[in-house]
């Protein structure tokens, strides 16, 4: 018995590869919710340790859909895309090493420019980029390697990467979660509608 059976798709083809980020996020992302509609956990545990996949996945789809937004609109990372998984799962960087995921973000928008009113050509609000700035600062002090969640202790078996008691609400947190996701899906959305616009323009359509 093989736990893979391989088929050969000759119509519909899956994307993958680095143009792939975008649908891997929106799997581990809906993989997350199904969970929470389904209410696949115990929410009576100390800790709850049948949050933490959720958690992980939510954790996952987050990483991977800036990554995707990064490497398809903005030409640094397209250019260069190693520099941008070199990152390994880390949201924040610090030192002579150190990035911003938001600061990548507000670049790319920035590029898109602006209407002939001086609207923004890509649109999301101070509240939204305070929203995403509000969950990569958590995610930057509970879990700032993408590991807290997969595994109890660090690559060296040395420390433990959550307290005892580690517990939380995983309403709350989805919440939160799914509003960080909708932004930068939106997001995602209006530059793809963009780039597509540019193509078809130098079509000549």
């Amino acid at each position: 018995m093989k736990l893979f059976e391989f088929e050969q798709r000759t119509s519909f083809p899956s994307v993958t590869g680095l143009h792939g980020l975008g649908s891997y996020a929106a799997a581990y992302w809906h993989a997350a919710k199904g969970m929470i509609d389904n209410k696949l956990f115990n929410s009576h545990g100390q800790p709850d340790f049948s949050t933490f996949p959720i958690a992980f996945l939510f954790r996952h789809a987050l990483e991977l859909m800036l990554k995707a937004i990064l490497i398809e609109h903005d030409e640094r990372y397209s250019e260069d895309p190693q520099s941008l998984l070199d990152r390994n799962h880390k949201l924040k960087g610090k030192g002579s090493n150190g990035f911003d995921y938001l600061m990548d973000l507000r670049s790319v928008v920035s590029k898109a420019g602006v209407f002939e009113d001086g609207e923004p050509v890509v649109s999301i609000t101070q509240e939204q980029w305070d929203c995403l700035q509000a969950v990569l600062d958590e995610w930057e002090k509970y879990d700032p390697d993408g590991f807290a969640f997969r595994y109890s202790i660090d690559k060296k078996a040395k420390k433990d990467l959550t307290h005892p008691d580690f517990t939380f609400d995983i309403g709350q947190f989805s919440q939160v979660m799914e509003e960080a996701l909708e932004i930068l899906a939106s997001l995602k959305s209006e530059l793809d509608q963009l780039r597509y616009q540019d193509v078809l323009k130098s079509e000549g359509v």
